[in-house]
């Protein structure tokens, strides 16, 4: 656990090797306002604290002048523990709500493809204390499939 500060506002992150899946909740599906289907909310609740969305520290490399997450050999260990986060929670969400539908590894696929955009902070300039943080705020479902609902952000410390 970490306090990270992308903003004016306080943030508590998990880090990235402190997730578990066993304090995973969902809420009830609602009507998805951006596409046809559904939208689940995540919660994650520790015997310590509640959060509405999960946000994890991401230590990993990027192109700033892209604004890319940049896979090199520093990063692949990285990257599969991102990779099995999303597969713990999609396994979860389809045993939770006891689906049978296709699990979509969007979350994986973009950052080994090197496509995940960062979203980037304005008054973050010229910092050297470069981190990712990762939002999860919840899983989106169709007739046939489902996957989460996540933004990467840069910001210094």
């Amino acid at each position: 656990m970490d306090i990270a500060n992308p903003n004016p506002k306080l943030l508590l992150t998990i880090n990235l090797e402190d997730f578990s899946k066993y304090y995973l909740y969902f809420s009830n599906k609602i009507k998805n306002k951006i596409m046809k289907g559904t939208f689940s909310k995540i919660k994650y609740s520790t015997p310590l604290f509640e959060l509405n969305m999960i946000y994890i520290n991401i230590p990993l490399f990027f192109l700033q002048q892209l604004n890319q997450i940049s896979i090199d050999k520093n990063n692949f260990v990285i990257c599969e523990k991102i990779k099995s986060i999303e597969k713990d929670i999609l396994d979860y969400y389809c045993y939770y709500f006891s689906l049978n539908k296709i699990a979509k590894y969007k979350l994986f696929n973009n950052i080994t493809s090197n496509s995940q955009k960062i979203q980037k902070n304005k008054n973050d300039a010229n910092n050297k204390n470069e981190l990712l943080l990762l939002k999860i705020t919840g899983i989106w479902e169709n007739d046939f499939e489902f996957g989460l609902i996540y933004k990467f952000y840069h910001y210094h410390n």
